[in-house]
């Protein structure tokens, strides 16, 4: 048996500013489902029919509804109504004709739904028997300007090829409107746009034919020729090979049988079909014209039907997702998880998969405090304990990450890959309790603040005065040459130790000072060669067994410049190459 497959789309507000905001778009949407689904309306199936509106209408979802119900849900025999109020625009460069969604840009056709994609790749290869798009659009850009031949023309938003190929396939129709544009506002009636206003009442009985008791769109169009200004005068593209039955003989003719003053005066009096009178609506099918009026029996179904519907496309668009990731596509699968989350915010598989895509990424911090909120959400996700523990063994958390592994297997679900991520932190704890061993003594040594240094300066002197009080002794020649040569050997042995271990230990702080040493030896070398070489010589005349001695104080001079600064910088430099960095 075939069906009637409705996808309603309306978008008021947008996120780039050129396309102003609407104000009948969403209403126009909801009283078009409202009817449809309304048993004193169309009689359609709540089942069949989905409502996407305001910032819920984004491109990527749009489009996965499109291609899902024209070629998967559809079957052979079946009709299809898509309904689009909302602005339409053009691209500049191509001049190809695209719809605008709430997060659509007008200069990033990515963004808008393509309509010559849509018709090659999605109305060609649909099973349905019959698709008809009704575009209430508001005309928007200066390309669109330019290139209408009336005021309200709708021909420019198909492009000759979109044009030929509608010709050629068959029942495959768009009917066009002009919600606005430049020139012209949006034009309402009874709180919803003008267009849809007539259309229902022409839907309710003013457009139904008194032999079948059906509306049809051949007899739909005419209603609306007649009784719609220029601007709102819809125009049909494509080729109807049989009729698309909107309202079935199914119609109580209940609804006929009674007139609505408040209807009936709100309409011309030439508003007749073929000569027949007027017939008049009664009150309670316009009050389901009303978007407000969704406390009925199939307003509650159709609630029911459109969240079912959207979880399932949540669920198509996470299979998207996963699709991404498995092509290492992981920018386009984070953007599509992160659209899902703007619908289901509480949705646990998207929040899993924006943790991987997450952690995949290196960002450990900000995966873990979404598994913390899927934590929250469903405390028994053994996944999501597992997931926990491994991204606070990443950040170095290896006691909490133990915890939350023993947690999930407290739940009672486990497998291998529980085990094996148990056996994985607690050897890193292990590895990280071994190294902790050492960080205690080289910390400290860091925290010991400057006294050490201070104690290190100091027996630098101390080794330095008793090298020169050695080498005063050597050339005084008043005790044995040998103490005198062992008090300077010592000392210079003091000097470069205490700067291999003190630059080691203290860095290149610690260096300073043994610079201050090579320094000083090298100052009193240039002292004596400046102010005593004259007098020294002299003094070896006179003295020729002196000679040797002042060659060994001079050569301990040279030693004590060089010998304590190459010592600290070996020391520095294998600190620098051993040393862990934490």
């Amino acid at each position: 048996m075939s069906r009637r497959l409705g996808l309603i789309v309306g978008v008021n507000q947008y996120q780039d500013a050129t396309f102003r905001p609407l104000q009948f778009a969403e209403k126009d949407a909801r009283a078009l489902a409202q009817w449809l689904v309304n048993i004193k309306g169309g009689q359609w199936s709540p089942t069949d029919v989905q409502l996407v509106q305001g910032e819920y209408a984004t491109r990527e979802l749009v489009e996965a509804l499109i291609t899902q119900l024209c070629l998967t849900v559809a079957e052979s025999g079946d009709l299809v109504l898509m309904y689009f109020a909302g602005h339409a625009y053009m691209d500049e460069k191509s001049g190809d004709g695209y719809l605008a969604l709430a997060n659509t840009y007008y200069y990033d056709t990515n963004t808008g739904l393509h309509l010559r994609s849509f018709a090659q790749r999605v109305m060609a290869h649909s099973r349905a028997s019959h698709i008809l798009c009704i575009f209430d659009c508001f005309q928007t850009g200066r390309l669109w300007s330019v290139s209408r031949t009336s005021p309200y023309d709708s021909r420019p938003l198909l492009s000759s090829t979109l044009a030929q190929a509608l010709a050629q396939q068959g029942n495959r129709l768009f009917l066009c409107s002009c919600r606005g544009n430049d020139i012209a506002p949006e034009a309402g009636e009874r709180d919803i746009g003008l267009f849809m206003y007539r259309a229902l009442v022409g839907l309710s009985g003013l457009a139904v034919d008194a032999a079948t008791q059906q509306v049809t769109l051949q007899r739909l169009l005419p209603f609306l020729s007649s009784n719609l200004a220029e601007q709102q005068r819809p125009v049909l593209f494509g080729q109807e090979q049989f009729p698309f039955v909107l309202v079935g003989d199914s119609t109580s003719l209940s609804i006929l049988q009674h007139a609505s003053p408040a209807l009936g005066s709100s309409l011309p009096p030439t508003q007749q079909v073929q000569g027949q009178p007027s017939p008049q609506v009664s009150p309670t099918a316009v009050a389901q014209l009303s978007p407000q009026s969704t406390r009925t029996t199939s307003g509650y179904l159709f609630a029911s039907a459109i969240e079912q519907h959207r979880q399932q496309q949540c669920q198509l668009l996470l299979d998207q997702v996963r699709q991404c990731m498995s092509m290492q596509n992981p920018a386009e699968a984070y953007k599509t998880v992160e659209y899902v989350l703007q619908v289901a915010p509480r949705d646990v598989a998207a929040l899993i998969l924006k943790a991987q895509l997450l952690s995949a990424m290196g960002h450990f911090q900000q995966a873990l405090a979404v598994v913390e909120q899927v934590v929250q959400l469903d405390p028994n996700n053994v996944l999501a304990w597992n997931m926990r523990a491994v991204l606070l063994s990443n950040l170095g958390q290896y006691q909490i990450a133990l915890a939350s592994i023993e947690h999930s297997l407290e739940l009672g679900v486990t497998n291998a890959e529980t085990h094996t991520i148990k056996n994985n932190i607690m050897a890193q704890l292990a590895t990280a309790q071994s190294t902790q061993r050492y960080q205690p003594q080289i910390v400290e040594k860091h925290r010991e603040g400057p006294l050490p240094l201070l104690r290190g300066a100091a027996i630098d002197a101390l080794a330095f005065l008793v090298g020169a009080i050695g080498s005063f002794l050597l050339l005084s020649a008043s005790v044995p040459s040998n103490m005198a040569l062992a008090l300077q050997s010592a000392a210079l042995a003091v000097l470069c130790v205490n700067a291999a271990t003190g630059a080691y230990r203290y860095g290149f702080v610690r260096l300073l000072f043994v610079m201050g040493i090579t320094v000083l030896a090298t100052g009193s070398l240039g002292t004596l060669y400046t102010f005593g070489y004259t007098r020294i010589l002299a003094v070896l005349k006179t003295h020729p067994m002196l000679l040797l001695p002042t060659l060994f104080c001079i050569a301990w001079v040279v030693l004590v410049s060089i010998l304590p600064l190459l010592s600290g910088m070996v020391g520095f430099i294998i600190a620098r190459a051993t040393r862990p960095t934490w």
